[in-house]
């Protein structure tokens, strides 16, 4: 396999962003938060879907429901090289790239959806995205 695979990030939708105002007390600086990553992989266009699902929690209540897809286009010689025995393998260490890519835009939208805000004061952890993301993915061609 080349090590170097060629993608570039083609498109970010924000498909949920619900924030529960009630259920958030600025004053609380105790905040949890839930974050899924999904992928999925168009095999005719070639292209790689992350969803980043991120819900911020207080007292037990989701205050804050989002969604966030990114879509990277891969090259086709980059899936030629990531196909064996007619099963497409997208390593670890490329979906914790694509997951890193999807986490760094959301620092950006939460920034800019929370302007003048209560939620203006939250904070988005680090993630160490490889003690997340624990496997390859594997499609059936």
């Amino acid at each position: 396999m080349n090590n170097s695979i060629q993608y570039k990030f083609i498109k970010i939708d924000l498909t949920q962003f619900s924030p529960e105002w009630d259920r958030y007390d600025s004053e609380n600086q105790s905040v949890g938060i839930e974050t899924n990553f999904n992928f999925s992989f168009n095999k005719a266009e070639g292209v790689l879907r992350c969803i980043t699902s991120l819900h911020f929690i207080q007292e037990d209540q989701v205050f804050l429901n989002t969604e966030l897809q990114t879509f990277y286009e891969i090259s086709k010689e980059s899936i030629e090289d990531l196909v064996s025995e007619n099963v497409l393998t997208i390593p670890k260490i490329l979906l914790c790239q694509f997951a890193s890519l999807a986490y760094g835009s959301y620092r950006g939208v939460l920034y800019m959806k929370t302007i003048n805000t209560p939620l203006s004061n939250l904070i988005l952890p680090p993630m160490y995205l490889n003690e997340v993301i624990k496997d390859d993915m594997k499609i059936q061609l």
